[in-house]
């Protein structure tokens, strides 16, 4: 199983099915299952404030700071990541606002389609790395996406 290390707060946002691309200056050809892993860089902290200015979604608005620090170095979710578009005008222009906030869309870049956004029961503490990775393997059996007391409180706590 695949994983990729994104910088919160856009970790999260994948995770919580929010943010429907990440964006790469490279292409990838996996398809499949990609674990969301939260980097340990508090760097772009500051752009939570920064989002929030320019979406409508109020799940968004319910993040804190302190929400994206319990995730930071942890592999939050796994993504079926069904597609990679290189990016042009046309699609582009085809997005919401918000989800052109969430990214750095430009023509040339590529749109990593994630979608079926499964949470982890309990996010699990890994070294990322840059690129797509292979997630350790004894990690694997802790791999549990189907504890629906867990999705049933985030939903609750982010009201989707």
């Amino acid at each position: 199983m695949y994983a990729l290390t994104v910088r919160e707060p856009y970790a999260t946002l994948l995770s919580l099915g929010i943010k429907k691309f990440e964006t790469r200056d490279y292409p990838i050809r996996h398809r499949g299952d990609l674990v969301i892993h939260a980097g340990r860089n508090e760097q772009e902290f500051y752009m939570l404030d920064e989002i929030k200015k320019r979406v409508t979604d109020p799940r968004v608005h319910r993040l804190t700071v302190e929400d994206l620090k319990k995730n930071l170095g942890k592999a939050l979710a796994i993504a079926n990541h069904y597609n990679c578009i290189c990016m042009d005008e046309t699609f582009i222009s085809m997005q919401n606002p918000d989800e052109l906030a969430y990214g750095f869309f430009s023509s040339g870049r590529f749109a990593w389609g994630m979608k079926d956004i499964r949470l982890l029961i309990n996010p699990i503490p890994i070294m990322g790395q840059q690129k797509l990775f292979l997630f350790p393997p004894d990690l694997i059996s802790q791999v549990k996406t189907n504890d629906a007391e867990y999705n049933k409180h985030l939903k609750k706590q982010y009201r989707f």
